[in-house]
Order: structure tokens, then C-alpha cells, then sequence
């Protein structure tokens, strides 16, 4: 595990969070084509969204955001076929603070 399940709320779909219990990791496909360098692969876009369980705009909130998005950052920059190419900050349920990383990942087309 590149990332601490204890510490993180690890999903895939947050539709269904109205609390967050702890720090938030979500993942979700953005975009897919065809990849122009490796003949049957597909250059998948994956947006992986943070944020912290720290409610408001503070800057206790803020620091973790930052913290969060690093680590993150890093544990995708560890995998091999994925490579992490931007991270925006962003605002979680209007309450949260937390980053967007644009991320792209090399997979077999099937």
C-alpha cells in the first residue's frame, strides 16, 4: 500500500460521504485515448481528488491540504506506470480544502 489506510478514506466514488471521518483520496477516470507511443495501450487521464477532514478555510487546514496533496503526489510519482502531471488546489463540498492531481497511466487496451 503506497498510502496509509489508517490515515486516508480511500474511495471511488464520493457520492455517497456526507462526513468526512477521515482525510479524503478519491479517484476517478477523466478522459482515455488511444497512446500515441505504445501500439495497444491506452493513455488513460485519472483525476485523483483530496481533501482534508479538517472542515473550513483555515491555515491548520490548509497546511494539511498541502501535506495530503504532497504525499500523494509522491506515491503516484513511486508507481511506474503512472506519472503525475499537475496538482490544483481545490474546495471540497464548499468545506474542505483539498487538490485535484491530473495524473496519466499507460494501461493494456482490452
Amino acid at each position: 500500500d503506497l498510502l496509509p489506510v489508517k490515515r486516508y478514506q480511500i474511495v471511488s466514488n464520493v457520492g455517497t460521504i456526507d462526513r468526512l471521518a477521515k482525510d479524503l483520496v478519491q479517484v476517478e477516470v477523466s478522459a482515455f485515448a488511444p497512446s500515441p507511443q505504445a501500439r495497444g495501450a491506452r493513455l488513460v487521464e485519472v483525476t485523483v481528488h483530496t481533501a482534508t477532514k479538517q472542515a473550513g478555510i483555515t491555515k491548520a487546514a490548509e497546511d494539511r491540504a498541502d501535506e495530503i496533496a504532497h504525499e500523494v503526489f509522491a506515491a503516484l510519482e513511486a508507481i511506474t506506470w503512472a506519472n503525475p502531471t499537475r496538482a490544483e488546489k481545490t474546495v471540497y463540498k464548499d468545506q474542505h480544502l483539498g487538490y485535484d492531481i491530473t495524473t496519466e497511466v499507460l494501461t493494456k487496451r482490452s
